[in-house]
């Protein structure tokens, strides 16, 4: 077997789940590798096992339906489906969102020829009762954000089983009840690479009141305990960046972690401005091609235009291949007071240019663009 996608189920909305298994089977009939589709009732309390066992029955020999009889939650209910699955690689998905037509087989083979990649993933889309929100998930990831402010986005990601079982699969969160996949993405690139695949969107995430994150609210905590999990785990190598020895690192691998341990480091310490700004000092001339570093920088310096006009031009010259890192840096110098109506084209312009989708998506994205951050620097003064 070639990929198992898993789909943990609880409590469902019926329609809401059909569209979630036809797309999913979709991208497998479409694949010529071998495919199965998993879904697992999670202990809803009026089993919908019944439910399940309808697509089994529908789409025999693709999908397999279980029933777990006790509600441990999405990172337990995900583990025993990665247990069962006999797929090389398995992929998460959720049971409320719509999977797009990609090419598996691509995927598949690219991850086939390329040993160095634990896991391969791409972007999605957010939509809700009115339609697309022109928001989306899964930007080009940085190392040096990767352990704060990660761009990653699991629905749909082809992750290495055997990998993924050392990493300790699909384990829940000790201490919230979200973020299990931030916590899964940590414990993956601590450890392997991610593969970020521009060339198609996978995912339509559906926005709702009853998803966890809407109703827990989103607790930023996770992502300073999970920090510190992974601080415990590399601590000599942390405690050599706080003091400003800044390690090289024996091998790529390491040298990766050590990237992403140096902007760990500047948010768990973002308010001692003498460490921030060596650690920036350092990653930028260190890391010239990680366009985080970069964005972090223009962060540093909203309140002094001058030098943050300097610093935009130059980084978009720097990165004027990657249309997706430009897209960050326009993104930043339209939230100033001074960006013109050239910046807000730049923006229009590059958000056309990058934002490669379906015409299930094309066709109905909003005219505009709002811009989103989901971090930024608190109580920081220059």
């Amino acid at each position: 077997m070639d990929v198992s996608f898993f789909v943990p189920v609880y409590r469902p909305n019926a329609q809401w789940l059909d569209s979630a298994v036809r797309s999913i089977v979709k991208v497998a009939r479409l694949s010529a590798r071998k495919v199965e589709i998993l879904l697992g009732d999670d202990g809803s309390p009026e089993s919908c096992l019944p439910l399940l066992t309808e697509y089994e029955k529908e789409f025999s020999g693709l999908v397999r339906a279980f029933r777990f009889p006790e509600n441990r939650g999405i990172g337990s209910t995900s583990c025993a489906l990665v247990d069962l699955a006999s797929g090389r690689y398995v992929a998460s998905f959720d049971q409320d969102d719509i999977m797009l037509p990609f090419d598996l087989d691509a995927a598949v083979d690219f991850l086939d020829t390329h040993d160095e990649y634990c896991a391969s993933y791409a972007r999605k889309f957010l939509f809700n009762d009115n339609g697309l929100t022109g928001d989306v998930h899964g930007d080009n990831q940085s190392v040096f954000l990767q352990f704060f402010q990660p761009k990653v986005n699991i629905n749909g990601m082809l992750i290495r089983r055997d990998f993924l079982l050392d990493c300790g699969n699909f384990k829940p969160l000790p201490f919230s009840r979200i973020n299990q996949d931030v916590w899964l993405m940590f414990r993956l690139a601590e450890r392997g690479r991610l593969y970020f695949d521009k060339s198609e969107p996978r995912a339509l995430y559906r926005v709702h009141q009853q998803q966890n994150s809407a109703v827990t609210g989103g607790d930023q905590h996770d992502f300073l305990l999970m920090g510190q999990d992974l601080i415990c785990r590399n601590s000599e190598l942390y405690r050599q960046i706080i003091l400003e020895e800044f390690p090289e690192g024996r091998n790529e691998h390491e040298k990766r972690l050590i990237q992403g341990l140096c902007g760990l480091a500047l948010f768990v310490n973002q308010r001692h401005s003498t460490l921030v700004w060596r650690i920036v000092e350092h990653a930028r001339r260190a890391y010239p091609d990680d366009y985080g570093v970069r964005e972090v920088l223009l962060q540093l310096l909203q309140s002094k235009p001058e030098l943050f006009q300097r610093e935009y031009e130059q980084a978009m010259t720097d990165f004027a291949g990657d249309a997706d890192m430009q897209y960050s840096f326009v993104s930043l110098a339209a939230r100033q007071p001074w960006a013109g109506e050239e910046i807000r084209n730049k923006l229009r312009e590059l958000h056309r240019e990058c934002r490669i989708a379906p015409p299930l998506v094309t066709d109905n994205l909003p005219k505009t663009k709002k811009a989103s951050y989901s971090w930024s620097f608190s109580g920081f003064n220059i």
